[in-house]
């Protein structure tokens, strides 16, 4: 049982920064306005079935982040693909590795179209798989796995 009444977000966060010792220790504030979702075709390469399929569900567009790791999947690149469905974000997460190296973060769902979350967890654009296997792979990492999120790692950038 609730012994407080909720208030609302903005009115919270208005009393903190009103707050003289709060806001010693802000260095920013901003307000960012709602943007409108961004979406993206899908790719001409879709087994037409699936695209069906898809559309028949609703589902016939993409948004532009999960059309970016669709195509570099789709190019062929080695990568390894990690899915949360947690409502927590996991820190120093052991996963198995395809191979030794360094694997850049290619995509990073808790970054949405070149703007980074501000409390965006992530790996700092890649991570070093070290040989020891785990999952039955012969190498593994140490990654932080967001809440809910979709991370892909490639052995490359994709640059020509």
């Amino acid at each position: 049982m609730r012994l407080y009444a909720p208030s609302p977000l903005t009115e919270v966060l208005e009393r903190l920064l009103d707050d003289p010792v709060v806001a010693r220790s802000v260095v920013a504030h901003r307000v960012v306005p709602a943007a409108d979702a961004r979406f993206a075709r899908l790719p001409d390469w879709v087994d037409p079935r699936i695209a069906s399929g898809l559309a028949a569900r609703g589902l016939g567009l993409l948004w532009t982040h999960q059309a970016t790791a669709a195509d570099a999947l789709h190019a062929g690149r080695d990568v390894v693909v990690v899915v949360s469905v947690s409502e927590t974000t996991y820190w120093s997460y052991a996963i198995g590795f395809p191979s030794p190296g360094y694997w850049y973060e290619v995509f990073n769902s808790d970054v949405y179209d070149q703007w980074v979350n501000p409390q965006v967890a992530g790996n700092g654009g890649g991570v070093w798989a070290q040989a020891g296997p785990a999952d039955g792979l012969p190498a593994s990492a140490a990654l932080v796995i967001p809440a809910n999120a979709i991370l892909v790692f490639a052995r490359d950038r994709g640059d020509p």
